[in-house]
């Protein structure tokens, strides 16, 4: 018997949802009372705004599988519809990814100069083969061995050497929008692949607004950033980015430590959607902007678009970050763990006996043990909890009224498409 919870077990009784977190000490039997009384889309997208900022964005990871449906029929026709315009000129900024029937779709609705013209050329990317693709599970830790935040890193080596080196996507922090970074630093790491990096606008549109605000802007989640590059030291993976933002002085550890990884065979087809991504962020990039997504809304971004580029909507993806891990292990073909601190993705990448080759259900109870940490289920100094961020995206507050206002919200968004 395993000796910790399954990942669908996890103890999150007292993990504020979002909604509690974002809005608390709300009267929302008043509140409700009030929206009742409005009659105009224009008052109520004001009331939103003004009371329950972001609630919009509270409530779309909510909706069944219908209305999600009709969500992403109605993104994917407004894109289409307008395919030379860029994806902030449409004022579809800001919304989670789930929003859209693929990862490229909202990487184009946050950008200043991608347009679903791009999605159709990256289409056909060609590769001459598969692939073997990885996800590294990278816990930081405090100086006491505490896990305080779980990451997904997603690294491609192509089968046929005709079809490039290895690489990495993640989707990272937006460091330009952490305050009191560096604009020197930030410029070094990212010299290599993206010529500039920039915060991401304000909401303009009334759809964007409704998702976010000035006021809670990074609280709901950090502003962040798509990474694509090669693998190796000096790359602006998000180990890199973070010895050098804040030094690193544990001798004999790495920052963001590689605990688990999942092996997965990719067909030529496959192949293909993985690099029609990687080649939409290298052709912003061509363009001088770095590929951000908004506010990091959507639950587990950083596992969830990998899952998504190599498997389309398979069962058990969209999830929240527990449910997308369970799936992730379900479709792996090898799964290797490791104690040590300081296998890196490239030294891994070259000699896999560096980690131990295991079963499914050990995997499963490590990222379960290190997820289910009393570190990850409070936030800091007023910060969104770990756990309600990535484990509790998907759930309403426990008060009725607020339900019902938060689901509101999502529709006023839909209708407004």
């Amino acid at each position: 018997m395993s000796l910790f919870r399954t990942l669908k077990s996890l103890n999150l009784k007292m993990v504020l949802s979002p909604g509690e977190h974002l809005h608390p000490g709300k009267n929302f039997s008043r509140l409700r009372a009030s929206y009742d009384a409005l009659q105009t889309t224009a008052d109520k997208i004001n009331f939103f705004m003004q009371e329950l900022p972001a609630a919009a964005s509270v409530g779309i990871p909510t909706l069944n599988n219908d209305e999600l449906l009709s969500l992403r029929e109605k993104t994917r026709t407004h894109l289409q519809q307008n395919s030379t315009a860029t994806g902030r000129e449409l004022g579809l900024g800001y919304l989670a990814q789930t929003a859209f029937n693929d990862p490229r779709e909202w990487m184009v609705a946050n950008s200043e100069v991608l347009s679903f013209r791009d999605i159709e050329e990256t289409s056909k990317v060609k590769a001459h083969s598969g692939a073997t693709a990885f996800i590294f599970f990278q816990c930081r830790t405090s100086r006491s061995g505490k896990p305080l935040e779980l990451h997904a890193m997603f690294v491609v080596e192509p089968d046929d050497a005709s079809d490039g080196e290895p690489w990495h996507l993640e989707v990272i922090y937006n460091l330009s929008a952490i305050e009191g970074v560096d604009p020197a630093i930030i410029e070094e790491i990212f010299a290599l692949p993206e010529p500039s990096i920039r915060v991401v606008s304000e909401p303009r549109s009334f759809i964007e607004k409704l998702l976010t605000s000035d006021e809670v802007g990074s609280g709901f989640g950090p502003k962040d950033v798509v990474s694509v590059g090669p693998i190796g030291a000096g790359t602006n993976a998000l180990g890199d980015i973070h010895a050098k933002l804040y030094g690193w002085d544990r001798e004999g550890e790495i920052p963001w430590a590689n605990k688990a990884v999942l092996e997965f065979k990719l067909g030529k087809a496959q192949h293909e959607r993985t690099l029609a991504n990687k080649a939409l962020v290298e052709m912003s990039h061509t363009r001088g902007s770095a590929v951000s997504t908004g506010n990091h809304n959507a639950g587990s971004s950083c596992l969830l678009t990998p899952l998504r580029m190599m498997f389309g909507e398979a069962p058990g993806i969209n999830g929240t970050l527990h449910a997308n891990m369970k799936t992730a292990i379900n479709q792996a073909t090898k799964v290797y763990l490791t104690d040590k601190n300081d296998v890196t993705v490239a030294a891994f990448l070259k000699d896999k006996t560096l980690m131990k080759l295991v079963t499914k259900s050990v995997v499963e109870d490590k990222l379960t043990f290190l997820l289910d940490q009393e570190t990850l289920k409070k936030g800091k100094d007023g910060d969104i909890g770990y756990h309600t961020m990535y484990c509790k995206h998907s759930e309403l507050h426990p008060d009725e009224d607020a339900q019902y206002l938060y689901k509101e919200a999502a529709y006023l968004v839909i209708n407004l498409i």
